[in-house]
């Protein structure tokens, strides 16, 4: 398969980057494992221009149906494994063996989870550990649960937990200071959410499925047990650029460095938009900005590479 364009990843980013670049007549594909990215998992976005509150899973398929209403080829379901450049094509390939020939790539490969690597993380997941609010709230509606992390991620979850009648909902911050916006901080006091701060986890307890965790008050250094049916893990998340070898120049955050002006990268006819890049504000509206400008700037390059040609 040859293409002009391909875009990898299908959150914010890369669906306003197909938006635009059919709209420019590139020929283009999507590779994509959903349509959801980080945004697809937001109990509420309210801070989308144009629409006072909705879910993020609604925001996403309005994304998608949009992208999808346009003659843009997509690969749904599959993974970039590899990313190589021959001369002045880019090879992909997919994680259902599919090659791919394009003459450039934008990556909007989004973010994975970050992970606690403490016992009994995997023995638990999908039985009390999860790493999806959005997915998996339900579940845990009337139950004890604790939060992993005091950002803005933490406290959205543990607001929504409330909101599903969960009687003790814990967020617990291994830091000394918190780091989600003061204005949801105030809402969790309000709503009883009990906050702990220098609380560092170690293990996490159960027969076949969660019962409790354990951690350490590092402000006392005792070890203390909260009984709790469900952990729900928020703590960042890490750039999904495995694949991309050394055709990018990385932070120390494992974010691609970008020139913020195009969303180029340091190499020709290579763009990354979104939270995979070093840009300093992970925003949904920022990320469908740079979105719009790696295709802009991917078509610009096409151009002058026909001429050259």
């Amino acid at each position: 398969m040859n293409y002009d364009l391909v875009i990898i990843g299908g959150g914010p980013a890369g669906v306003t980057a197909g938006i635009y670049a059919v709209r420019k007549d590139i020929k283009t594909l999507i590779i994509t494992k959903d349509f959801l990215g980080q945004t697809g998992n937001a109990a509420t976005v309210e801070n989308w221009p144009g629409t006072q509150k909705i879910t993020g899973l609604e925001l996403m398929q309005s994304f998608r149906d949009h992208v999808k209403s346009y003659s843009v080829d997509i690969l749904e379901g599959e993974s970039v494994m590899v990313l190589d450049k021959r001369d002045n094509l880019f090879i992909l390939k997919t994680s259902k063996a599919k090659e791919i020939e394009s003459k450039s790539v934008i990556i909007s490969s989004g973010k994975n989870p970050r992970l606690l690597k403490i016992p009994g993380e995997n023995e638990f997941l999908g039985k009390g550990v999860v790493y999806c609010a959005i997915c998996d709230a339900p579940l845990f509606a009337g139950k004890n649960v604790a939060i992993i992390g005091g950002g803005n991620a933490g406290f959205e979850t543990a607001l929504e937990m409330k909101r599903r009648n969960c009687p003790e909902v814990y967020i617990l911050e291994a830091c000394p200071k918190l780091l989600a916006d003061e204005i949801l901080q105030k809402e969790a006091k309000k709503a009883g959410i009990r906050v702990l701060l220098r609380a560092r986890i170690r293990e996490i307890c159960g027969n076949n499925f969660v019962e409790s965790i354990k951690y350490t008050d590092m402000n006392t250094k005792e070890n203390k047990i909260l009984n709790i049916e469900g952990v729900f893990v928020e703590i960042g998340s890490i750039p999904v650029i495995d694949f991309v070898g050394d055709l990018t120049d990385c932070n120390e955050k494992k974010e691609i460095v970008i020139d913020h002006a195009k969303c180029t990268t340091k190499t020709p006819g290579l763009f990354a938009a979104g939270d995979v890049t070093d840009t300093p504000y992970k925003q949904i509206v920022i990320a469908a900005g740079e979105g719009a400008k790696a295709a802009l700037s991917a078509y610009e390059y096409l151009n002058e590479q026909n001429k050259v040609n």
